[in-house]
């Protein structure tokens, strides 16, 4: 009985004891949250993977990539992770299809006789050639059928301004020209301008003073024609200009002259014939008269 009663007083001291202990660890606990705040572990994010190590197509080798402790951890903060650098296996040149132009404008359609058909033409090329095996379509030229459009004319450049075509008559005052042609005609219904020459107005300086006329020497006198049965007849003489006259100069000379003239013999008119032993002609049939002047219809 005595015995029954030390064992419950010893457990329940041991009780008390242990009650203290705790309470004083929750203290010290307590302290030291006070005296040290709590820092957990930080880390970078992890960095790009680096390039691959195999440089030939299809060959294997390695690539990494790693990230860096920026803070510590303290005061029983989370302890960082261990795996700082990773690696990973890869290729070279992974493949790589081909990168394509866009499709180039329609070719013109040929020269071909109007209402024809012939094809036109498309293509594009490669921008980026494939690799590793990578695909490509072999579709670098489409066509299309197209007919000969109409086609219109093409013009020259216009020419050069003429000279001023102003004399001393105009004051100076006259016009301008420019030309221009076809270098190749219209076709298939196609069309082109009439205008090939276009003027202007333009004015001349004009230094000159008016011209007069500049005549040549009186030719040789002609034959003495007559127009009668007499013995007198008209000679004339001619002469030219060798310098015109220009506005407002003047020509009042006369370019032909005349005087009578006397020949021995009397004319033969109508095929007649003169015989000096005879007084007067000599007629064929039908015609008369001491000149042969008269026809078989009357008086010449």
């Amino acid at each position: 009985m005595h015995s029954a009663k030390k064992a419950a007083a010893i457990l329940v001291l041991l009780i008390l004891f242990i009650d203290q202990v705790h309470h004083c660890s929750a203290f010290i606990r307590r302290r030291r949250r006070r005296r040290c705040p709590v820092v957990n572990c930080s880390v970078t994010s992890w960095s790009h993977w680096s390039s691959c190590s195999a440089s030939t197509c299809g060959q294997q080798g390695s690539q990494s990539r790693s990230r860096s402790i920026t803070t510590h951890p303290s005061c029983g903060g989370t302890t960082c992770p261990s795996n700082l650098q990773e690696s990973r296996l890869c290729y070279g040149s992974t493949l790589e299809n081909c990168n394509l132009s866009s499709w180039s404008e329609w070719s013109a359609c040929p020269a071909i006789p109007c209402g024809s058909s012939a094809m036109q033409t498309s293509t594009r090329h490669r921008i980026i050639t494939e690799k590793c095996g990578g695909w490509c379509t072999s579709t670098f030229r489409k066509t299309r059928m197209c007919l000969r459009p109409p086609v219109n004319c093409k013009l020259s450049s216009w020419s050069e301004w003429s000279t001023c075509n102003g004399t001393v008559c105009t004051a100076g005052r006259g016009t301008q020209f420019s030309f221009r042609n076809k270098t190749m005609k219209e076709a298939c219904g196609g069309t082109c301008t009439s205008t090939f020459l276009k003027t202007r107005n333009c004015t001349k300086s004009i230094t000159r003073k008016a011209v007069e006329c500049q005549l040549s020497l009186w030719s040789e006198w002609g034959d003495c024609k007559r127009t009668s049965c007499q013995l007198t007849g008209i000679q004339t003489s001619t002469r030219h200009k060798t310098v015109k006259e220009e506005c407002p100069g003047t020509c009042k000379y006369s370019l032909h002259q005349s005087k009578l003239c006397t020949q021995s013999q009397l004319p033969c008119f109508n095929g007649g014939m003169y015989k000096p032993n005879i007084t007067g002609c000599v007629c064929i049939q039908g015609y008369s008269g001491l000149c042969c002047e008269n026809s078989p219809q009357g008086l010449y």
